[in-house]
């Protein structure tokens, strides 16, 4: 009777484990093909969103509107979000680079991407950190 029980609780954990692992797959990949518009001086469009069983992958482009008046102005940033599964939870790191067009104008700044790391755990503590490339500019 004893191992009866053991047996059921385990089917019962494991059960509950996939199921939680389910939901939160679920609710990673409504949010990245919702495509969140709906701010006016930020907009961010969300494409190819690939998950397998440990990672996968998202590519997104933003665009910031800095100047109202001017909205053919934007300052328009590409990314990608490499998507880590693990025990403790996700680990996304994301890689932002400008748009080509706009690279020409600010590349004495802008050389190498900014990367924004993020932690997400099972309990939905969230913990990121952004690392800005070094800039050298001298006339």
């Amino acid at each position: 009777m004893s191992k009866i029980k053991w047996v059921l609780g385990g089917v019962v954990v494991v059960a509950t484990i996939a199921g939680a692992n389910f939901y939160a797959d679920q609710s990673l990949k409504n949010y990245y093909q919702g495509q969140k518009n709906s701010q006016d001086l930020l907009q961010m469009k969300y494409e190819d969103f690939n998950m397998g069983l440990l990672s996968g992958s998202a590519d997104w482009t933003m665009s910031v509107l800095l100047d109202p008046c001017q909205p053919t102005h934007a300052l328009i940033l590409k990314g990608q979000d490499k998507i880590h599964r693990s025990l403790s939870g996700y680990r996304i790191e994301s890689i932002l680079h400008l748009d080509a067009a706009q690279k020409k104008d600010l590349e004495k700044l802008y050389q190498k991407p900014i990367v924004i790391s993020t932690n997400i755990t099972w309990l939905s503590n969230i913990k990121s950190t952004l690392k800005f490339p070094e800039m050298n500019y001298q006339q």
